[in-house]
């Protein structure tokens, strides 16, 4: 497997790279198969990947994290690259990926509807874990397993005409496995890396995690962080990147014990 970071809010020094307050990677799997997953706020994946020699447009299988802004509203910039080619990617996402959502009286949520998904793409929507290539699996709707995580929801969203406080149950992740262990990649964790991390090994029935790279959602130094550390140091993993809404100050407690390593516009990482 090969990921490439596309967007993310960090770039490195001296990079002809742009960045920007989300998250997009282009991944492959030994089998063929490419993987776009989330695509940031603006049109700077495509910039970046163009940068890369990436074309997007070959990406057979896409996947949205979650509804949030600055992981789908890239989408609309990728549309306008593959309408008027025959390419039909397969997308996959949560069900409640569509709903609306708000925070503080702003629009938080994808701005492109699922009718004009359908036009583009073959949608798959699915609560369950799905399997994208040989090796790669989208998580489907994480379990809430441990009470330090997502306590308090993040604004507002409506399903079926009615508001609800926003858990954000349509928060996912993919996990690619093999012979020595599993690699998670995650969007923000809203649904808490530590249920992501539980869900990866039920769903692929190993318990050796090589590393996670993405967005951790661990902003200041509180109680779900600081057991978040003591859980993922239990848990003896390789490498971490943590990126996008992972915050400096959960970072520097972070490399205090654990591997923390730079996630950056750019960064290649294989795992074979």
């Amino acid at each position: 497997m090969r990921i490439r970071v596309l967007t993310d809010n960090y770039v490195p020094y001296s990079t002809p790279f742009c960045g920007e307050h989300g998250a997009s990677y282009f991944v492959e799997d030994n089998d063929g198969t490419k993987i776009l997953m989330d695509m940031g706020k603006t049109d700077v994946f495509i910039k970046n990947a163009e940068k890369m020699g990436i074309d997007v447009t070959t990406a057979n299988k896409i996947v949205f994290s979650h509804g949030h802004y600055d992981h789908t509203w890239g989408l609309q910039h990728f549309i306008d690259k593959i309408k008027d080619t025959k390419n039909m990617p397969e997308m996959v996402v949560h069900p409640l990926l569509f709903d609306e959502k708000n925070e503080d009286g702003r629009d938080i949520g994808i701005n492109t509807t699922v009718d004009e998904v359908k036009k583009y793409f073959k949608l798959t929507m699915t609560r369950e874990p799905y399997k994208l290539s040989e090796n790669i699996t989208y998580l489907g709707e994480i379990k809430r397993r441990f009470d330090f995580e997502n306590k308090k929801p993040l604004g507002e969203t409506v399903h079926n005409g009615v508001k609800h406080d926003d858990f954000i149950y349509d928060d996912s992740a993919m996990v690619y496995k093999n012979s020595e262990g599993i690699y998670i990649i995650t969007g923000c964790s809203h649904s808490g890396i530590c249920n992501i991390v539980e869900q990866a090994k039920e769903v692929s029935d190993e318990e050796n995690v090589i590393g996670i790279i993405g967005g951790f959602h661990l902003i200041p130094k509180n109680e779900q962080l600081y057991k978040t550390i003591e859980y993922l140091k239990s848990c003896n993993i390789k490498e971490f990147y943590p990126g996008h809404c992972t915050s400096y100050d959960a970072r520097f407690e972070m490399s205090k014990s654990l591997d923390v390593r730079v996630l950056s516009v750019g960064l290649d990482i294989s795992c074979n």
